[in-house]
């Protein structure tokens, strides 16, 4: 699936393009650029952040550039294309910013947030708007925290914490937070691009309440903007910006959901599939997208229908007109010819005007020279005459009157030019007193603005708090009367702007007189020394707060250690008090009657001394009869012996004979349904539902050729709860046989006979169970798992609608045996190697690491060491078969790892339900006799079982009933105590272990909480019930989501989760029509995984018996492929491990 060009089809910019990365390249058509939204924005391109932040509008004021932007290069065929919005690009030119007198650098340093955040108002409005965004989103139930009205007021360190991770996963939902949160903030911060991270320490972090808590308030408030912004990027907010600026993205999202789902099934092919397969599994996606084309073009289909009818009606009304009026040809000749005529006209008409008036004016004007040059003239010739008599009368010569005419038109010249430069000189002043008095503006807004900040921080009056008796108030020496300007130079009376620039009619200001303070010097000395005596004070306040905090956290805990040293000293008085006046007692009364049987002793004494020797002959009469009495009873003893081994060897040739007698009748009653089944599946008239035939030689059929194990123990009756788990008909019950303990080996009965040593005790427990049932779903309130007959508890089923159908005789003939016979389905090939096995490495000792040790001992049985000293132990069977009998039935096909009395420390033992690859006669009875304080803890109905077989330390559960266990460990003089909480949870399965008990015995899943971690067990477990589908299928794939999934896990991780390790099951799951709905294969063992809320999981209940047809190593592998199909890793989440491996979580 490639392509061959990226750019087919598009009438787009040549500046657009897409990656072409390797030989996956994109299947979708080539698309415009996305629009520059002009925005402001403290990060760079999300596309660097990876969807971890979002650009926001920063808070900070905008700054002038003081360098010219770098031209941005132009886009090339190797560029990659940006799925999120580009970062807006300055179209300002470049500028410099100048002061009245120098030109100086921007400050810098941290920036500062514009919000007012220290306004109770401001803080009361986003706080109310954290609190609405997180009760919206569910905050209180997806982190267990509940939070009150004024938790945004006053609030814990405990709830910043929540209330940090909780809006940080709604912006980066896979970020796991596993350092303190003083450490992990700041880089979340940065990678964020807050713009105000560098104001916030890691000691403010770490306290975030009192004068720090505005801070973080903006801070929580931005973030929920972030995650808003976010979630409005998802929901796809800004395709209407896009359609605003004329892009069309709505293709774009169109052709993404086809390859997303396309390549979803492509990739879930076999490689082997064919291409028409292949085509037929992507026709349906190409046909969603060839609709989801036609609904977006509708609208510009209907459009270019208007269009199209105006374009139509258009030409009709000009054809109409073409044929209305004469040949448009010579009209418009005609009417050029008159449009050139009408032009020439008109010039020839304005010029005519126009010489006729200039032709006025210049007669005029030439008349008025005219008059004034012959006034002129007869003035100059009276001049003439006057200047010839004057000169006549000087003797000046004709010489010098030339030479003085020459000078004066010199000098007349010299101040015409004198003047020009004047009005320059007068332009250029005039210019610069504008642009002085703009800048005398801008200096006493400045001015101004000083002040304000300066009364704000307490500098001015010289009262002030940070002034210290000096004057930092800044004033504009300017005088306001002056009027000595060019504009007065020129005779101008009225008043102008840069009336206060200058001091006198000569002289201007200086840039040191303007101002009444010296900035430069000492003022600016004068706040470096401000800024750093406030910063040493609030470093030595908050030095001196952190100080008085610990102090007071030491005066608090020596106050707690003291109150608790005197109670127990209290203690200790009252009970040496009490144990004294005991002992004074005691005293007195052992005094008293010692006194009295001495002297009843000393009478008793007399008494013997006075019969001993008649006592002496009695004695030695009695001896000899008791001698005589035990040769009697040891001939006695012999023979009896004798007579019970006769019995023995005739009670083992029957058995053997009956077993020769079943085994013959198995191969029989074989054959007859292998006829019978043949019949009726020929005749097509077998029905869904076959009878159930729960006879005890077709399930020994079953073992020797499927490994299906059927169950074969009796559970009596439940006398604890006041109800029988009877059949639901009256008629009389076939005796139960207890094969299990019947067929174990003798040692084992006498192992845990009464007086037996099962070795030294290092430790004791002691249960006590929780009265009630707290923090369950409301439907579990009534039991629905409970199965009544006449008001009394007979057995147990699966309440939910995921459990359709239990495998049952018919089942199992149709779907297994059949298939099985005809060749249709294999046996799994239990050739080895198979499932490595390796020797398990013990602890010895209760004292570990602060993490969980869990130990795979085979099949479901999980040894589960937890850093409290706790161990426990989960569905122990070490024997080879996992039946009734030891000679038919599922055999390992790998070998144990070790034997039970390997095991070093037993606390507690949960059983999961009654099938025999999870409950183990013989094993219980090993874990009684090498741990005999070991605790079990079973599902409802089982415990008579458990008492019947000598153990007495067992406790029967309901669903979501809790159990106490204390273990108190013997060490030295002190002893000590491990707590733990045993939690009985549902599971979808079923019991039996004989052919009348099926149901009578409550199945569980496991929860154990001990100190700090945590560990559920599902033991076995289905999770829905699949149809009959085709070999391959997909059976999580978009048709099939109707089917129903058990609500009881997600209800174990929202009540009673998290936990730190789930041990969930993924085998004996294929056929999957016959398994699914008791069996849960991989992909169902993930969504179990995901439902109840473990951290880390442990595939069980697969690698050692062969119970259904997949193969050995399938399940691994399938685990893998369904965590890829979810987005999770495949190693480090969800895994398996050799048999015998420990792994720490």
């Amino acid at each position: 699936m490639k392509r061959s060009s990226s750019n087919i089809g598009g009438n787009y910019p040549g500046s657009h393009v897409r990656s072409m990365s390797g030989s996956r390249q994109s299947l979708a058509m080539p698309r415009p650029n996305q629009p520059l939204f002009q925005r402001s924005s403290s990060g760079t391109n999300l596309a660097d952040l990876g969807l971890s932040s979002v650009k926001r509008s920063s808070f900070a004021p905008k700054a002038s550039a003081f360098t010219p932007n770098p031209t941005t290069r132009a886009s090339t065929d190797g560029d990659r294309r940006s799925s999120v919005y580009r970062p807006r690009q300055s179209t300002a030119p470049p500028t410099t910013h100048q002061s009245f007198f120098q030109t100086t650098p921007a400050p810098a340093g941290v920036p500062r947030d514009p919000r007012p955040l220290k306004d109770r108002s401001f803080q009361a409005r986003i706080g109310q708007e954290i609190l609405e965004y997180m009760v919206q989103h569910n905050f209180e139930m997806e982190m267990k925290h509940v939070l009150s009205q004024n938790v945004l007021k006053s609030p814990t360190q405990k709830d910043f914490n929540y209330m940090f991770q909780w809006l940080y996963h709604r912006i980066d939902p896979s970020h796991k937070f596993q350092k303190n949160i003083d450490q992990e903030v700041p880089p979340l911060l940065k990678q964020m691009r807050y713009p105000f991270e560098r104001s916030i320490t890691k000691s403010q972090i770490a306290a975030v309440g009192g004068q720090n808590w505005s801070t973080f308030l903006g801070l929580l408030h931005w973030m929920m903007q972030l995650a808003q912004m976010l979630d409005g990027y998802v929901n796809c907010q800004y395709d209407e910006a896009c359609m605003e600026s004329g892009i069309d993205v709505s293709g774009d999202r169109i052709i993404f959901d086809f390859l997303s789902n396309g390549y979803r099934d492509w990739l879930a092919m076999d490689e082997d599939m064919g291409d028409e397969e292949a085509e037929r599994v992507l026709a349906p996606h190409v046909q969603s997208m060839a609709a989801a084309f036609e609904r977006s073009n509708s609208k510009y289909t209907s459009e270019l229908e208007m269009l199209e009818a105006e374009n139509a009606r258009l030409l009709k009304e000009i054809e109409d007109l073409e044929k209305s009026t004469p040949d448009p040809a010579v009209l418009d000749n005609h009417f050029k010819i008159m449009e050139e005529d009408k032009i020439k006209f008109e010039e020839y008409n304005a010029l005519a005007m126009q010489r006729s008036e200039k032709y006025e004016s210049r007669s005029q004007v030439l008349q008025e020279e005219l008059d004034k040059l012959m006034e002129e003239l007869q003035e100059a010739d009276e001049e003439r005459r006057s200047l010839q008599k004057a000169v006549d009368a000087q003797g000046i010569s004709m010489q010098d009157i030339d030479r003085m005419t020459a000078e004066r038109e010199r000098l007349q010249r010299g101040i015409e030019s004198a003047g020009q430069r004047l009005e320059e000189v007068k332009k250029k002043v005039t210019e610069r007193e504008t642009e002085a008095s703009r800048k005398l503006d801008e200096l006493e807004q400045m001015v101004d603005r000083y002040n304000t900040m300066a009364y704000q921080i307490a500098l001015i009056p010289s009262t002030a708090a940070n002034a210290k008796g000096r004057e930092f108030e800044l004033q504009v020496m300017v005088a306001d009367s002056s009027d000595y300007t060019s504009t007065n130079l020129k005779g101008s009376s009225g008043p102008s702007s840069a009336d206060r620039l200058l001091v006198d009619a000569t002289t201007g200001y200086q840039a040191g007189h303007i101002l009444n303070l010296d900035l430069r010097g000492q003022i600016r000395n004068s706040f470096l020394s401000l800024r750093k005596e406030i910063s040493d004070r609030r470093a030595a306040a908050m030095e001196e707060m952190m100080k008085d905090h610990d102090l007071l956290d030491g005066i608090k805990e020596a106050i707690e250690d003291r109150r608790s040293e005197v109670e127990a000293l209290n203690h200790r008085v009252r009970a040496a008090e009490e144990e004294y006046e005991r002992t004074k007692e005691v005293s007195t009364a052992q005094k008293m009657a010692s006194d009295a049987h001495i002297e009843k002793m000393e009478k008793e004494l007399s008494r013997m001394r006075a019969g001993l020797s008649e006592n002496v002959q009695i004695l030695e009469q009695r001896e000899i009869n008791t001698t005589i009495e035990y040769e009697q009873l040891v001939l006695q003893a012999n023979a009896l012996r004798e007579e019970l081994h006769t019995e023995i060897d005739r009670m083992l040739n029957d058995v053997i004979k009956f077993k020769i007698h079943v085994q013959k009748n198995l191969d029989d009653y074989e054959g007859f349904v292998a006829d019978e089944l043949e019949k009726e599946l020929g005749s097509d008239e077998m029905g869904e539902e076959t009878r159930q035939m729960d006879i005890m030689a077709s399930m020994g059929t079953t073992w020797r050729r499927q490994g299906w194990s059927a169950p074969c123990q009796g559970v009596p009756e439940d006398t604890s709860r006041g109800s029988q788990l009877d059949d639901c008909n009256d008629s009389p019950k076939p005796p139960v046989w207890d094969i299990a303990a019947t067929c174990r080996p003798p040692e084992l009965a006498t192992r845990n006979a009464p007086g037996s040593s099962g070795g030294s005790i290092a430790s004791s427990t002691a249960v006590s169970k929780i009265p009630g049932r707290s923090a369950l779903p409301d439907e579990a309130v009534s039991n629905p798992h409970h199965l009544l007959k006449r008001g009394s508890l007979v057995g147990f089923k699966n309440p939910y609608p995921s459990h359709a159908y239990s495998p049952n005789f018919g089942t199992m003939v149709r779907r297994v045996w059949w298939p099985t016979f005809t060749g249709d389905m294999k046996h799994p090939d239990l050739t080895p190697p198979t499932v490595p096995v390796v020797k398990p490495q013990w602890n010895t000792e209760r004292e570990t690491s602060d993490r969980i040790r869990a130990t795979w001992l085979g099949h479901a049985c999980y040894y589960v060491e937890f850093p409290s000293g706790l161990r426990v132990l989960f569905d122990p069977v070490f024997e080879d078969r996992c039946s009734p009998f030891d000679f038919m039935g599922p055999k390992r096909y790998t070998p144990k790892p070790c034997d039970i009395k390997d095991i070093p420390i037993i606390d507690a033992v949960c059983i999961s339900h009654s099938h025999y690859d999870h409950l183990s006669h013989s094993s219980i009875l090993e874990v009684q006799k090498y741990h005999p304080d070991a605790q079990f803890f079973v599902g409802l109905g089982l415990e008579t079982w458990f008492r019947k077989s000598g153990i007495n330390h067992v406790t029967e559960l309901d669903w979501w009933e809790d159990a106490d266990l204390t273990v108190t460990v013997k060490d030295g003089d002190s002893p000590r105590e491990i707590s733990a909480r045993i939690m009985a949870l549902p599971c979808q399965h079923g019991s039996a272990r004989t052919m009348w008990d099926r149901d009578t015995t409550l199945w569980c899943s496991w929860g154990v909480r001990s100190g700090e971690k945590s560990v559920w067990f599902g033991g076995d477990t289905g999770y829905r019930s699949v149809p009959s589908l085709p070999p391959g299928t997909d059976d999580y794939s978009a048709e099939y989501d109707h089917l129903p999934r058990c609500p009881q896990f997600k209800q174990i991780g929202e009540f009673r989760g998290p936990f730190d390790l789930g041990l969930i099951p993924i085998g004996a799951y294929h056929p999957r029509v016959a398994f699914s709905p008791v069996h849960a294969d991989p992909a169902d063992a993930v969504e179990i995984f995901r439902d109840t809320q473990c951290k880390r999981a442990m595939g069980i209940h697969w690698g050692t018996w062969a119970l259904t047809l997949e193969e050995v190593l399938e399940p691994p592998k399938m685990l893998k492929t369904a965590l890829r199909k979810r987005g999770l890793p495949e190693v480090g989440v969800f895994d398996v491990c050799d048999i015998g491996e420990a792994r720490e979580f």
